[in-house]
């Protein structure tokens, strides 16, 4: 987890910064208004398309202010994937441990219904999200090497699952690890389904229905 990804503002008060004079910006602000242009920059353009020139103009900061808080369009990359990873899985928890006694199918419609709200006050988040695996794959050095994105969220749906097992929520023929990969699996493709801005929200909101509707046995009659 990014350092300064805490108690950070939301992206629509950030909004209102960029036009501001620089010197009335706080550090930890900038910091974030950069992260949130590089992401916006990285899902509609990709990272090989995407200069840190064109990140600086997102953000409306130059490029030699850039390169005091990344020192390079990968590291920034990675920043960005970092915090991503880190605002979804925190609206998983939040859901999880704000909602403990109802059932785990609950908890977790309840987290994907918070990833679908954060989408909505920012449309790029989740297709950055989506399509980051495929960006590492064709660029190695973009991989975390402290990862809180898959081996967290892998942590995370097993507390859940083991939980549902000894609550008997959970079919007594599924292993953990199995429902866990499966999860996984479906959440990040649903992440790299749909299109930019708000046909992608819908698109989203449309795979999470049919996502809760699987789960909750009801996708065929």
């Amino acid at each position: 987890m990014s350092k300064n990804s805490k108690n950070i503002p939301v992206k629509s008060d950030l909004k209102k910064k960029r036009g501001r004079p620089l010197n009335s910006i706080s550090h930890a602000e900038m910091h974030r208004l950069i992260l949130d242009a590089a992401i916006e920059c990285f899902a509609s353009g990709g990272y090989i398309a995407t200069s840190n020139r064109d990140i600086a103009k997102r953000a409306g900061v130059t490029s030699g202010l850039l390169y005091h808080y990344f020192d390079s369009k990968a590291g920034l990359f990675r920043e960005a994937l970092r915090d991503v990873n880190y605002r979804l899985l925190k609206v998983y928890r939040e859901a999880a441990s704000s909602n403990r006694d109802a059932s785990i199918l609950e908890q977790l419609t309840l987290g994907s219904k918070g990833a679908l709200q954060l989408t909505k006050e920012f449309p790029s988040i989740m297709l950055f999200a989506g399509h980051a695996d495929a960006e590492i794959q064709r660029h190695p050095e973009l991989a975390l090497t402290e990862n809180i994105g898959q081996d967290e969220f892998k942590k995370f749906f097993h507390e859940l699952l083991t939980l549902a097992k000894k609550r008997g929520e959970l079919d007594g023929k599924i292993k953990v690890e199995a429902g866990v990969r499966v999860l996984i699996g479906f959440l990040s493709k649903l992440a790299s389904i749909g299109s930019a801005g708000k046909s992608g929200v819908k698109e989203l909101s449309d795979n999470l229905e049919v996502f809760e509707s699987m789960l909750r046995g009801n996708f065929l009659k």
